[in-house]
């Protein structure tokens, strides 16, 4: 009888090591994930994450839902723009032609950035950007250009003679 004993004790002692050893994992592994997040928020704060400024895709400045800006450089000048770019921490989308290799490259900025895209062209000697007029005035929505269709044709069908 005093085997089984020794055997439940045995058994609650091997069960609380495994226990605790998983609680040491779990706890090691959240502290890992905490410590990487403080990390990341840490170079956000002081401006070093990559994705807070620079070349980003096309997808996430449309998705910032602001007024685009689209104007074209050279290679050579897109080359000496990307430093300076970065720099002054703009946010940009370049976009190449591979079908059509002429040399340019489409730069797509938000127009709130207009100025700053200004001053770094300035500083390399070349023009600066004007916005374009399509940011300057209100665009009609589609439903406003059907409703104006409608009332054409309607105006238009009013002074036929109906066939029957």
């Amino acid at each position: 009888m005093s085997m089984n004993g020794g055997d439940a004790a045995e058994q609650m002692v091997r069960i609380l090591l495994d226990g605790t050893e998983t609680v040491v994992k779990i706890t090691g592994e959240g502290a890992r994930q905490i410590a990487a997040f403080l990390y990341a928020w840490a170079q956000q704060e002081h401006g070093k994450n990559p994705a807070q400024h620079g070349r980003i895709s096309m997808v996430r400045l449309l998705k910032s839902g602001q007024e685009l800006q689209v104007f074209r450089l050279r290679k050579e000048e897109y080359a000496a723009f990307k430093p300076e770019a970065r720099q002054y921490k703009l946010l940009y989308a370049a976009l190449r032609n591979k079908r059509d290799p002429d040399g340019l490259i489409d730069v797509v900025v938000r127009t709130d950035e207009i100025p700053r895209v200004n001053h770094v062209l300035e500083r390399l000697g070349y023009g600066g950007v004007q916005q374009g007029e399509n940011s300057k005035k209100k665009r009609t929505s589609v439903v406003a250009k059907l409703e104006r269709c409608r009332g054409q044709a309607e105006a238009l069908g009013r002074g036929r003679r109906q066939p029957w």
